[in-house]
């Protein structure tokens, strides 16, 4: 048995390319054409993990001389621990990378299901130590958590010269956005908020004059609004796992000023009145912040310097690289 992991994945992620050269990693990209059809998401989802659970079966031979197979995504990691379950795969360790789930509903669902999906081969990458705690009684006793604290591998983020007149907030997942454009009516500020036609709830109010909403724009769009913003809000509705990380970091690369509600994992990335600042009521508390963040552009530097600094130092390329490291070692650890 080969004592190193194989990842099956439909997307080659950074880490994956990396490690692929360093040869720490094997690597097979599964890719099959998406359906045409108006078939509901879910369905469409099911769809999706028989076609991987196919895809497995019929590479299993070699996929078995594998210490661990590593997969990525929700359907097909649950179609990949079924597989395990039923000793069809017989790696040593399965691991689930990069688990999360976004409701209260899914966690509670996950809660009851996961006996038929689990075995002590199971180990869960979490994306962050607030879930550890979050998840603590959804997995079962005889599988193994791991954390990796989520980065950015990409070295080429600069940071904006020139901010104009509007803060920015965007992001689609658990969004908050209601109470952040309350807090900017009547307010002598200016919002942009760049988010998804799934966020219907923006058709449910009237948006002020000084409230500008785009939805579902391309990438460098949405970072050239983040890059010219006076600061990035980040308002999220539930303290769950995986949301809103991608945004924060993205911000703390530009040395941006970061403002999040009272949320665990954000908290993990954003140190109050040092690398960012953390109100507890967006509604109530934000305007007076803002109002006092602009009488002190000095203090302001200096966050946006150390929010940058702690970027660097915790969650840019290099540490990625050592805490990824450090994960597959200890997956591929023979007992």
């Amino acid at each position: 048995m080969k004592n190193k992991s194989i990842v099956v994945s439909r997307s080659d992620a950074d880490w994956i390319k990396y490690y692929r050269k360093t040869g720490e990693i094997d690597y097979i990209q599964v890719k099959w054409e998406k359906r045409k059809s108006s078939l509901i998401g879910k369905l469409d989802s099911f769809l999706d993990a028989c076609q991987f659970i196919k895809y497995l079966i019929m590479h299993r031979k070699m996929i078995n001389q594998y210490q661990s197979l590593i997969v990525t995504g929700n359907n097909v990691a649950l179609a990949t621990l079924l597989l395990r379950k039923l000793r069809i795969l017989k790696n040593p360790k399965v691991v689930w990378w990069g688990f999360f789930l976004h409701s209260n509903f899914s966690i509670n669902i996950y809660k009851v299901l996961h006996v038929f999906f689990e075995s002590k081969h199971v180990v869960y990458v979490l994306f962050s130590y607030f879930e550890e705690s979050l998840y603590e009684k959804v997995f079962g006793k005889k599988t193994s958590t791991l954390v990796l604290p989520y980065g950015i591998w990409n070295e080429e983020i600069a940071i904006p010269t020139e901010e104009k007149d509007y803060y920015f907030a965007g992001g689609y997942s658990n969004r908050d956005y209601i109470p952040l454009i309350e807090a900017f009516r009547d307010s002598p500020y200016k919002l942009i908020i760049i988010a998804s036609k799934l966020n219907v709830e923006l058709e449910t109010i009237q948006i002020p004059e000084n409230v500008k909403i785009l939805r579902d724009v391309d990438k460098i769009t949405f970072h050239k609004y983040m890059d010219h913003s006076r600061g990035v809000i980040i308002p999220l509705k539930n303290n769950l796992g995986a949301s809103g990380q991608m945004v924060t970091l993205n911000a703390m690369a530009r040395s941006k000023l970061i403002i999040i509600n009272n949320n665990s994992i954000m908290k993990e990335y954003i140190v109050n009145q040092d690398s960012g600042y953390v109100v507890q009521d967006i509604k109530k508390d934000l305007i007076n912040l803002l109002n006092k963040i602009e009488k002190s552009p000095t203090e302001k530097m200096q966050i946006q310097e150390r929010v940058r600094q702690r970027y660097i130092e915790l969650y840019s390329r290099q540490p990625s690289i050592d805490n990824t490291k450090a994960i597959l070692k200890t997956i591929n650890r023979t007992s």
